[in-house]
């Protein structure tokens, strides 16, 4: 018998196990760390991008306009508008701009300058009057509705003007009819007040 015959068979079991052998364990080993490390990178990844979805869901859940009317609010008793202390009703604050308050009470209205022909039959010269007139007004109201019927008002006037004798406009008592018969006309047609009197600032009869 040979001596390669003699020589005994190493067993399958310690060639596995003997030094230069245990490859295979070694790469599970690092299939096993890589799956690790895909996993916790994937896991990350899922964090940070929950946490993004979660910030972008409060900024979203604001409500604009709860945020516009705090921002309104006085803040430390202190009046809007930059003033200070409580409130003013009419003016908003002490920092705040007032209101301006339409003037209330009687007016006064100056009208255009009247030059007018006066009732003369049969004379050969006519006569005319030169009047400057304002009118005392009851409101502000009125004011407005004389001016809006300007027409109106000078058509009358110069109706009323255009029926009188130069005597009627010589005398003290005869202007003061004459303005209480203005007075009186322009009333007739005014829905808002009343005109409260007629003045003749100025007066002249020619002719």
């Amino acid at each position: 018998m040979s001596e390669a015959e003699k020589k005994p068979e190493t067993p399958p079991s310690q060639a596995s196990s003997a030094p230069g052998g245990s490859g295979p364990s070694k790469l599970i080993i690092i299939i096993s760390i890589v799956n690790l490390l895909i996993c916790l990178g994937t896991s990350a990844v899922l964090f940070i991008q929950y946490k993004k979805d979660k910030a972008r869901e409060a900024i979203t859940d604001i409500d604009p306009h709860a945020v516009v009317a705090d921002a309104e609010k006085p803040k430390d008793g202190h009046g809007g508008g930059g003033g200070h202390g409580e409130a003013d009703p009419h003016g908003g604050g002490h920092g705040g701009a007032k209101k301006e308050e339409k003037k209330q009470g009687p007016q006064t209205l100056a009208l255009e300058l009247f030059t007018v022909n006066l009732y003369t039959p049969g004379a050969s010269q006519p006569k005319y009057v030169r009047a400057n007139i304002t009118l005392e007004l009851e409101s502000p109201e009125v004011d407005e509705e004389i001016k809006q019927k300007m027409a109106r008002v000078r058509n009358v006037i110069i109706d009323l003007f255009n029926s009188k004798r130069a005597s009627d406009l010589q005398t003290t008592t005869g202007r003061e009819f004459v303005r209480e018969e203005i007075k009186g006309a322009l009333n007739q047609f005014l829905k808002s007040g009343v005109v409260n009197d007629v003045y003749f600032v100025n007066i002249a009869v020619t002719g």
